[in-house]
């Protein structure tokens, strides 16, 4: 039997079972085996009867005593069994599964797992049993599986066995045998026997270990082929003289922080490399990476280049616009935005086809095909965690090797630095500009909800400006309101404080641009929004956001738009309202409550949510980690990055070896990584 062997050919599968198996993704033995338990019962541990703890999930071993089928006025089957162990009787019971009754019989020794709950008297519910003979252990460790219909825990450990059996001296060792001995790790075939059959808590581990160690090193690998591939492709050399720098920072009304001139420092030294630049510059809202980004960009038009600024929404790419002409006033440069509501778009792509306009600022508008640019030489994406992999390629594509220059205010945690960004250079702003004083948050609940009124009514009276923020445009249910509703409410509420105003996503871009310039200029006292404000929105004199239903936000989204305040040398105030009656909604809006830091925001999101949600894997282009955890296996990580960069250096390995990594790597990720390990 070879691992690429059709499940159907094991003993006591066939065609039908297959199918079944089929819906668990099981296809070949390769996917069997790696099919791994998400659980154990260690029958080590079982539980006397008498020392049953209510509502704890516990393994008991007993005889039956009695057994029957339960009568009930619904359609539900129940089968109850009486055990007896020596120290006490308990009944135990299955629901919807009659067929159990004959497996009963009096004086069979059964293997209980389940809950024990007070229903009449103590009762056991029955998650897991087994029937054991006289000679079956009951002291071992249970792999317990994701199953289907037709497809049970017992059947699935019978096959596993099998086939491992037959299999296991035939499985291909694929880390070089220097790297077993560095790391400590478990041989391949060893370790899958460990994960599905395990003797000891330690063995278990040590299986687990290489496994996960596996799917770091390929995460790495990728990673590091990537950065590698990069350095080696000829990009667009800058020069970067004294006197352009002069004109540059004359252009900036403000004195730099430290982190920034550091930041500009190694992008400076990426820009006159050979390689094309690419380095993601990462900082909490209102950092200054926005300035940062449009050193590089000048330094591409001091070279006779173009710049191209990409940002998620329409509302961003225009603040960017009008910031970077505002800053660049009285200069011959020449700015464009590029979005889908602009008009002339012909005029402004012919503009940007014959190198008129150096620097081009828009939407995801930026990369359809109609958009040709004479000499692209710098590519900067804003808030990049909001485009897919496929997205950032197309921008890239517009140019030979453009300098890239990614952007984000949602801090990434250490772990998601080494594997979503590990071909990535990283520059951190971790200092925010003199004077700015971070918000307060505080949450009220719903009775508390006219405090905040109040409180906004306070502010706007001492010529303040404020925010309040909502879900959804439309009402959610009558509980969970949307912008309109809420802006109807609050503008009857604010009568004689000021203006009030309503932006959403679906209003015409006209009007949307024409109410962001009047809450600029302080002609709107309170604007009513969707998270169309998440990023990018820079109104110093606004020192209160009011975030309605804040439990229907992820954490992360929370602290961008609590960002959109704090701008300035005034205090500021973040008021969460809304319904946090479950533990997960407490726990993350305690989270902001605690900090304003954003790395540990990041870092609690990412434990909350785990790393498919925090950015997704369309995002990164990587192999999803099934059993690896990027905060808790974090040392793991390390090893198989550093493992990962030493394999891609000529002479690790001998020829074989090289072969069956390479081999291994191709059947984990296809063809289209065939760069990797050259």
């Amino acid at each position: 039997m070879l691992l690429s062997d059709e499940v159907r050919y094991i003993k006591g599968v066939g065609p039908v079972r297959a199918e079944r198996l089929a819906v668990l993704d099981i296809r070949t033995v390769s996917d069997l085996l790696f099919h791994l338990p998400y659980r154990y019962i260690d029958r080590r541990e079982k539980t006397e009867i008498a020392r049953l703890r209510l509502g704890e999930r516990q393994t008991i071993v007993g005889r039956v005593v009695e057994a029957k089928a339960v009568p009930t006025r619904s359609r539900l089957h129940i089968v109850s069994a009486t055990l007896e162990d020596g120290t006490g009787r308990i009944d135990a019971v299955w629901f919807n599964q009659p067929y159990i009754l004959d497996k009963l019989k009096e004086g069979t020794l059964l293997s209980v797992t389940g809950k024990m709950r007070l229903w009449k008297r103590p009762q056991i519910a029955v998650e897991e049993y087994e029937v054991l003979g006289e000679s079956i252990r009951t002291d071992e460790m249970l792999s317990v599986y994701s199953v289907t219909e037709g497809v049970g825990q017992k059947f699935l450990r019978r096959i596993i066995r099998q086939a491992l059996s037959e299999v296991r001296p035939y499985i291909v060792e694929h880390l070089p045998e220097y790297l077993l001995n560095k790391r400590n790790l478990a041989r391949l075939a060893d370790a899958l026997w460990m994960v599905h059959f395990p003797e000891s808590e330690e063995e278990l581990q040590m299986g687990l270990r290489r496994l996960k160690y596996d799917e770091f090193l390929l995460l790495q690998l990728i990673v590091a082929s990537r950065k590698k591939r990069t350095k080696n492709r000829t990009g667009v050399q800058l020069k970067v003289t004294p006197k352009i720098e002069e004109r540059i920072f004359a252009r900036i009304p403000f004195p730099l922080t430290k982190a920034q001139k550091n930041a500009i420092q190694e992008i400076k030294r990426d820009l006159t490399a050979k390689y094309p630049m690419n380095r993601l510059l990462q900082g909490d809202v209102g950092c200054g990476k926005t300035i940062v980004s449009l050193y590089a960009m000048l330094v591409a038009v001091a070279n006779g280049m173009q710049a191209a600024m990409m940002a998620p929404t329409e509302v961003l790419a225009e603040q960017h616009h009008l910031l970077l002409k505002r800053l660049l006033e009285g200069s011959k440069l020449k700015i464009g935005c590029l979005t889908a509501s602009t008009e002339s778009k012909e005029t402004l792509l012919r503009m940007v086809a014959n190198g008129d306009i150096q620097i081009l600022v828009g939407t995801h508008a930026l990369f359809s095909e109609g958009v040709c640019f004479k000499n692209l030489a710098l590519v900067v994406i804003d808030e990049q965690q909001k485009f897919g992999v496929e997205q950032r390629l197309k921008l890239l594509e517009k140019a030979q090797a453009p300098n890239l220059l990614t952007m984000t205010a949602t801090p990434i945690p250490r772990s998601l630095a080494l594997t979503i960004f590990g071909d990535t250079d990283v520059s951190l702003i971790d200092k925010m500009p003199p004077g700015r004083i971070p918000p307060k948050t505080s949450f009220l609940s719903k009775n508390e909800f006219e405090e905040a009124v109040e409180f906004v009514r306070q502010r706007l009276r001492k010529g303040e400006q404020a925010f309040v923020v909502c879900p959804s445009i439309e009402d959610i249910d009558e509980n969970q309101r949307g912008a309109i509703s809420a802006f109807k409410d609050w503008k009857e509420k604010m009568k004689g404080y000021g203006t009030v105003e309503l932006l959403h996503g679906k209003m015409p871009p006209e009007k949307r641009d024409i109410i962001m310039e009047r809450f600029r200029a302080a002609k709107i006292g309170l604007l009513v929004a969707t998270t169309v404000i998440e990023v990018g929105v820079d109104v110093v004199n606004a020192t209160v956001m009011v975030i309605e239903n804040a439990q229907r936000f992820g954490l992360a989204q929370l602290h961008q738009l609590r960002g959109r305040i704090g701008r300035s040398t005034k205090p500021s105030w973040c008021i969460l309202t809304g319904d946090i009656s479950t533990e997960e909604a407490r726990k993350r809006i305690q989270v902001l409550l605690d900090t304003n830091d954003g790395f540990k925001i990041a870092e609690e999101d990412l434990r909350m949510r785990g790393p498919g949600e925090f950015f997704g894997e369309k995002q990164s282009g990587l192999p999803d980690l099934k059993i690896a955890d990027l905060i808790n296996d974090y040392p793991l990580l390390v090893e198989a990055r550093e493992d990962a960069q030493e394999l891609l250096q000529e002479g690790k390995m001998n020829e074989r070896e090289e072969s069956i990594l390479r081999k291994w790597v191709m059947e984990k990720t296809g063809s289209k990584w065939r760069f990797l390990i050259q």
